[in-house]
Parts: structure tokens; C-alpha cells; sequence
């Protein structure tokens, strides 16, 4: 399957930026409610928790605006395959979360921009270049350089967080093709329907009644997982992925943070320097986009003018 190639427009690249920055200190506070939770609950009760929520207060508010189109799509196919491969991604990476360090599981999530352009040349036929080569090959060498991983010992938390990364990274395909003609709260809603669902059925062989108090934060942590994904979602409307990515990186302090003030996580020396060979190489890969959409855009002027 192929899906269309389109170029987001930047209708209103503050806005964009604000939301995804919001996007990423929430997703920062789920991941450390996930190592908080570690060996207490089971991976698939936060998600469905974190589901439910989200899908009670889209549908409230639908009814409240009496709104009946957040339903309704042309493209129910995409969204239930893009929903399967996001539900599949958000257990893995939680799980990588209870596993690793919150700085540990969050570098391995900063070679997603990696992914995406290696999945964005068979899926929308974007070639790499030789610099987004280098770049990407730059970026791994910092993982590997950071984590030092022992093939015959791997941790599968580093495990985890790698298939998360790039199933996350197949689901920003997804999004900068659907955001073009779906509704950006329809795409939350549905995907939070297969995720309760799936979560749900799985709760029959592995519920662990929380606590009053833990219940509460759970319903907290589901209004943090609506915005999360709203954000998210709606920033790529708003603003183009090369413009949005680099401030993914703003979690670098929030993981660290509150790696810190909760667990008393302190990175080790080669994880602070292979996370900035990533960083660079990521940020350098935003450049070389940037600079390719203007060359695009530069040659479109030059046959309009023609």
C-alpha cells in the first residue's frame, strides 16, 4: 500500500509549535506515571484507563456541541490500521518506560526522525540523500555509543523502546497523510476505540483493582492522554514536521527532570554524549528537510513566473 504524498502547509507555525510542545511535556508525565506504576499494574490497565477517559471526554464534548460528524470518515481502513500499529507502538514504549531510566527510554525515542525518512522512501516515495545517510548512521552510532548493547544480554526495555520508536515512526507517516482530509479529534477517537477495546478484552486475564487514590490518578493521567494526543494530532495541521521536530527534543530536560526529582536518576557520561550525537544528527536531519522544501518551493515560483 501506498499512501498519497502530501506537503502540510504552515497555516499557523506558533500555534503548531505551542501544541506540540504541550504534546511533549505530557507525554513526558505519562512516561514517568509508567515507571511510577512499574510492578504494580499491568501495562494493558494504564491503557485502557488512558483510553477511556480520552474517548468520554471527546464523545462529551461532541455532545455538548451537538456535534454528530466525529464519526463520520471516508477513510475507515487507514484510521483502523494506523489505530492497530499506534496501540501496538504506545504498549511497547510504555513498556520501555517501566523497564529503562526515563533518559534511557527516551533517547532510544529520538531516532524516530531516522525512521520516518527510511519508512518515507517505499511509502511515499521520498528518496534519502546521501547527508540524510550520514545523519542517520551518525544518529545510531550515538545509540549505540550510549547504551553499549550486549547482544547475548540485550535489555528488553531497549527492546521495547526501539519497536515502539519505529511503529511511532510508521504512525507520523499516517498523519501527514490523513491529516489532510480527516478530522483531527475523529483520528484521537478512534484510535482510543481500538485501543480500549483491545486493552479491555485483555483486562479479563490480568486486572488488578487499583486503589481509590491510584483510580484518581489514573483518571488524571487519562485527561493528560487526551491532550497528549490532541496536541499532537492537531500540531501537524497547523505546522510542518520540519518545524515541529526539533522541539521533540525540549523532552530531553523533562525526562531528565523528572527522572531525577522522582527516581533519583542521574545519566551516565555516555549516555549524555551518545544522546547528543542523536540530537545533532536529528536536528541536522530537520535542517536538510527544511532545505529541501525550499528548493521545491523556490522551482514551483520559478515556473509560475515562467
Amino acid at each position: 500500500m501506498k499512501l498519497k504524498k502530501i506537503d502540510t502547509a504552515s497555516d499557523n507555525p506558533l500555534y503548531g509549535i505551542l501544541l506540540y510542545s504541550g504534546c511533549v511535556l505530557c507525554f513526558a508525565l505519562l512516561g514517568t506515571a509508567a515507571r511510577y506504576f512499574n510492578g504494580v499494574y499491568p501495562v494493558n490497565e494504564l491503557i485502557f484507563f488512558r483510553s477511556i477517559v480520552t474517548i468520554f471526554i471527546i464523545l462529551s464534548s461532541a455532545a455538548w456541541k451537538k456535534n454528530k460528524q466525529i464519526f463520520k470518515t471516508n477513510r475507515p481502513k487507514i484510521h483502523f490500521l494506523r489505530s492497530l500499529i499506534g496501540f501496538s507502538a504506545l504498549t511497547l514504549l510504555t513498556l520501555s518506560y517501566m523497564e529503562l531510566p526515563l533518559a534511557d527510554a527516551s533517547t532510544i525515542q529520538y531516532t524516530s526522525p531516522f525512521f520516518v525518512a527510511l519508512f518515507a522512501w517505499p511509502i511515499l516515495g521520498e528518496r534519502i540523500s546521501m547527508k540524510q545517510a550520514i545523519a542517520i548512521l551518525v544518529g545510531f552510532s550515538g545509540i549505540f555509543f550510549a547504551f553499549n548493547p550486549d547482544l547475548d544480554n540485550l535489555n528488553m526495555g531497549m527492546v521495547y523502546g526501539f519497536l515502539g520508536t519505529i511503529l511511532t515512526s510508521l504512525v507520523s507517516i499516517f498523519l501527514r497523510d490523513m491529516g489532510k482530509t480527516e478530522n483531527p479529534i475523529t483520528t484521537v477517537l478512534y484510535f482510543n476505540c481500538i485501543c480500549a477495546l483491545i486493552s479491555g478484552g485483555w483486562l479479563l486475564y490480568n486486572w488488578v483493582t487499583p486503589s481509590f487514590s491510584h483510580l484518581l490518578l489514573f483518571l488524571m493521567l487519562g485527561v493528560i492522554a487526551y491532550f497528549a494526543q490532541t496536541f499532537f494530532t492537531h500540531s501537524y495541521k497547523w505546522a510542518p514536521a520540519g518545524l515541529l521536530a526539533p522541539f521533540n527534543y525540549v523532552g530531553i530536560i523533562w525526562y531528565g527532570a523528572l527522572g531525577y526529582l522522582i527516581f533519583g536518576d542521574l545519566p551516565s557520561n555516555t549516555l549524555l554524549i551518545g544522546c547528543s550525537l542523536v540530537v545533532c544528527s536529528g536536528l541536522y536531519m530537520v535542517y536538510l528537510e527544511i532545505q529541501k522544501k525550499k528548493m521545491v518551493n523556490q522551482a514551483s515560483y520559478g515556473q509560475i513566473r515562467r
